[in-house]
């Protein structure tokens, strides 16, 4: 029969009789099979004259069972009608399962309901038909019917339940109503069959309830079930273990591979039983907490364990299966190893789509966007097409390169990043041409790409499209306008999101979103009503919610909230981003001692700091002018084996020497940094010369900035700045022509106040179009003249302007945050807290003004600007002056 299907070219009509004749059904199937594929209709008249010709109910039984193989369901209905009129028990029985097999459960129950009687094997045959097309609750209700039901009908059952519970909605790890309820069917289906005198003995019994009891979420039961058990299978072994890593407890499951693999040499695992184990190490090592190597981050435990399970999968021959290999290389990807993930992969005998796509997941996830957009071309052109997980994986990869991109462009006053853009589009026309827009993931995906990119209209436009909105693509798109700078869009469509999808949706990323617009606004009041409901739906444990919280409370200056909230989550749950938030928080508010303090703690609890640790204390050191310390951090990350100093650190450092007038040896440093200086690294130098009123140098930074990049109009003002507080009015002048010439964009400075009811107060300088504008004006006139009285003195050279004073003045009157202050003062009772927030640095005279007017109206007022935070109490700042 082999040699027949290998010669297509010769299988004609003659051949087909000749193995009709001998009455071999299944080869008769696999030859139709065969024939059919290459396009030979000579099989399809041989199946007709087979069945014209065939004998009695033995060749009948035999071609069913055939068919039932096959699973064709022409052939099927061919060899029904020789059946006769189905009064042979046997045959009928075996036509019901034949066409349960071929998933036609109408012909399947026709020939049942002909039957004179009906046998055990006739219904659990058409329990198995019902499960096999996915009614799983037809087929228990079919179950009852059964009197006297055997060991297989119990099976049948007991896999439609298990189904069930698989089907039902989950809401993490604790069993839901549904859960719950399919459990106490497969208790009393379970107690049931022992009652019949069917235990744990039965293999393929006990493998079911094992299965079932895990999918219902009950490991007691299913672990009783397994030690009951006088033999293990292979298969018993796949449904623990599977169904310890489903349930959330992957290192149990773990810890059952490896002693399967120590104790039982005679129960190899197969690819199932690899697959669950590499599935629970590929979560574990999600959790851990990674350590720089080579500028990468790397799970170190985590490789020790992919190591470990791939030499596994190399001894049992598993490792050239296709999903035990996209899984190893999985999990490399997630361990941060894209080399061995890469050498599994090219180790590979075939690679299927799920291959490929493990691997792009893995380069965009590990911060190498670009090598998986040129894996996605590689893998179209060796003649694989993606699926829908393809496009969520190199959609990941075009987010990475996003959030790497650096081209920055102006587009209608917003910032987009054009290059990116240019990669996002082509992606989403594909997607759309191969028809995956309708799949939730990829319109997600499109949508975090999109808001990642800066086109919030493009994210806004696909989000709008969806059929349906999960929690995931809210998620994306409040995201998206909180880091674009849209914070009170961000949390208008969080109020939507709730208001449609109910007060009990309970997403933490929804909240997690929420908190990060409200953190930029300084809305501290609102971010209070996010945290009650984070409380009420008991989310607070979530390591990552209660990140964000410290951060929020953070971002609003409420260090004691925040450091309440740390203290909340126990010390095993705290990872360097619980702590990071922290230091930062306490860096921005000027408190170097508690940052410092921190530090030391983080490192007796066995932590090592990683660079954003050590971008916290730079930051601190800069903002305190503590120069030698700050030097003597830096030296330790550039000694750290595990942490490699980034271009921030050296920005930092630059800005850290420039603050304290060690302008020389900043300029040194940049000159010495490996990294090529950007626009960051000068601005810092450039401002630093502001504050000092180096010119010299001022000048070196200021052209360098030019030819980094023309367009970016703070570089000619802050250049013009240095010349007008030196009084170089002709060099001034020149720059501000510099300026015309190159049309720069400039970011406009705005300020905002975020009242109790959670609107936004936006003000920009000289902004006449709030509805409260008037009395705003009518306010700032009379500080001013108690300001005056006072003795306070305008900074006139907050103005780099060649005007007279008195348009300086008025001017700086009018500042954004002069304006946004006094609206928060009439809209508030005496003596409340005033926070607000600015995009840009505060200039020395609203600096001055603001403390005078926190002594003058006996208000606390803090102020976040684009570097610190500034806590007006009394006439003082927090900042002592330096900042």
């Amino acid at each position: 029969m082999r040699v027949w299907l290998k010669c297509s070219a010769t299988a004609t009509r003659f051949g087909a009789e000749f193995w009709i004749q001998r009455y071999d059904w299944y080869a008769l199937s696999r030859l139709r099979s065969f024939l059919k594929y290459s396009g030979n209709e000579a099989a399809r008249d041989g199946d007709n004259h087979a069945l014209q010709n065939a004998p009695g109910i033995p060749e009948l039984l035999v071609a069913s069972k055939a068919c039932s193989c096959s699973r064709d369901l022409e052939i099927a209905r061919k060899i029904h009608t020789q059946a006769c009129d189905g009064s042979n028990i046997y045959l009928a029985t075996s036509l019901v399962d034949m066409f349960a097999k071929c998933r036609s459960m109408i012909d399947a129950c026709a020939v049942f309901d002909r039957m004179p009687c009906h046998n055990v094997v006739s219904w659990t045959a058409l329990v198995l038909g019902y499960v096999e097309i996915g009614k799983n609750a037809v087929a228990l209700e079919v179950f009852t019917r059964i009197a006297a039901p055997d060991a297989l009908s119990f099976v049948a059952a007991l896999v439609a339940c298990a189904n069930l519970a698989t089907a039902a909605s989950d809401d993490g790890h604790q069993l839901n109503q549904d859960k719950l309820q399919f459990l106490e069917t497969g208790m009393a289906l379970h107690s049931r069959a022992l009652q019949a005198g069917y235990d744990e003995s039965i293999v393929s019994l006990a493998n079911t309830l094992i299965s079932m009891y895990a999918k219902c979420g009950s490991l007691v039961d299913a672990r009783m079930v397994f030690d009951r058990a006088p033999q293990h299978t292979v298969v018993s072994w796949n449904a623990l273990i599977a169904g310890y890593v489903e349930n959330g407890e992957e290192e149990l499951g773990l810890e059952l591979f490896w002693w399967m693999v120590q104790q039982h040499q005679h129960c190899l695992p197969d690819s199932r039983t690899l697959v669950a184990a590499l599935t629970a190490f590929t979560s574990l090592v999600s959790k851990e907490d990674g350590v720089k190597v080579d500028g990468k981050l790397v799970k170190l435990k985590g490789m020790e364990q992919a190591m470990a399970i791939h030499s596994q999968a190399v001894r049992t021959g598993q490792d050239k299966q296709v999903y035990v290999a996209s899984s190893i290389i999985n999990l490399y990807a997630k361990c941060g190893s894209m080399v061995d993930a890469i050498l599994a992969f090219y180790r590979m005998e075939t690679r299927d789509v799920v291959s490929w796509t493990s691997l792009i997941l893995g380069y965009g996830e590990s911060g190498e966007g670009e090598l998986g957009l040129e894996l996605f071309r590689q893998m179209q052109a060796q003649g694989c097409y993606p699926d829908a997980r393809t496009y969520v994986a190199v959609l990941r990869a075009c987010g990475d390169c996003a959030d790497r991109d650096e081209n920055v462009t102006q587009v209608d006053g917003k910032l987009v990043k054009i290059t990116s853009l240019e990669k996002a589009f082509p992606l989403h026309c594909q997607a759309s041409r191969d028809g995956f827009l309708d799949n939730v993931f990829v319109a997600t995906s499109l949508v975090d790409v999109y808001a990642k990119c800066g086109s919030l209209l493009d994210a806004r436009m696909v989000f709008d499209r969806m059929q349906y909105h999960s929690p995931v693509s809210w998620n994306a798109l409040i995201l998206g306008y909180a880091e674009n700078g849209d914070a009170e869009v961000a949390l208008d469509i969080f109020s939507r999101m709730r208001a449609q999808d109910g007060c009990e949706a309970n997403d933490s990323r929804a909240f997690v979103a929420a908190l990060i617009a409200c953190g930029s606004l300084v809305a501290l009041e609102l971010g209070k009503v996010v945290h009650g409901e984070v409380l009420r739906l008991g989310l607070e444990t979530d390591t990552y919610v209660a990140n964000c919280l410290v951060d929020f409370y953070s971002r609003c200056a409420s260090m004691a909230s925040a450091h309440r909230v740390f203290e909340s989550i126990s010390s095993s749950s705290r990872n360097l981003v619980t702590w990071s938030a922290l230091m930062c928080g306490y860096s921005r508010r000027g408190k170097t001692d508690m940052v410092f303090s921190l530090f030391e703690m983080l490192k007796n609890e066995g932590h090592r700091a990683d660079g954003i640790t050590f971008l916290a204390l730079l930051t601190a050191c800069s903002h305190a002018g503590l120069v030698e310390r700050g030097k003597r951090y830096f030296q330790e990350i550039l000694s750290s084996q595990e942490t490699k100093p980034s271009a921030q650190h050296y920005d930092c450092m630059v800005d850290l020497l420039g603050r304290a007038n060690y302008l020389d040896e900043a300029v040194l440093l940049v000159k010495s940094m490996p990294y090529k200086p950007n626009v960051v690294t000068w601005n810092a130098v450039l401002g630093a010369c502001r504050k000092w009123k180096n010119v010299e140098l001022g000048r070196l930074a200021f052209n360098t900035l030019v030819e980094l990049n023309e367009k970016q109009a703070s570089t000619y003002l802050t250049m013009a700045s240095i010349y007008g507080s030196v009084g170089m009015w002709e060099e001034q002048a020149k720059i501000l022509s510099m300026k015309r010439l190159a049309r720069p964009w400039k970011e406009p400075g705005v300020s905002c106040w975020t009242d109790h009811h959670g609107v936004v107060h936006r003000f920009r300088a000289g902004d006449c179009s709030h509805a409260q504008s008037e009395a705003v004006g009518i306010k700032l006139k009379q500080l001013l003249v108690r300001m005056k009285e006072g003795g306070y003195v305008a900074q006139l050279s907050s103005i780099s302007c060649n005007v007279s004073d008195c348009q300086k003045e008025e001017a700086l009157c009018e500042h954004s945050e002069r304006l946004a202050i006094a609206c928060a003062l009439i809209n508030t009772a005496p003596g409340a807290v005033i926070r607000i927030v600015k995009n840009l640095r505060v200039c020395d005279d609203c600096h001055q003004a603001t403390a005078v007017i926190s002594a003058i109206e006996r208000r606390r007022i803090i102020c976040r600007d684009s570097s610190r935070f500034h806590v007006f109490e009394g006439g003082k700042c927090s900042c002592g002056d330096f900042w």
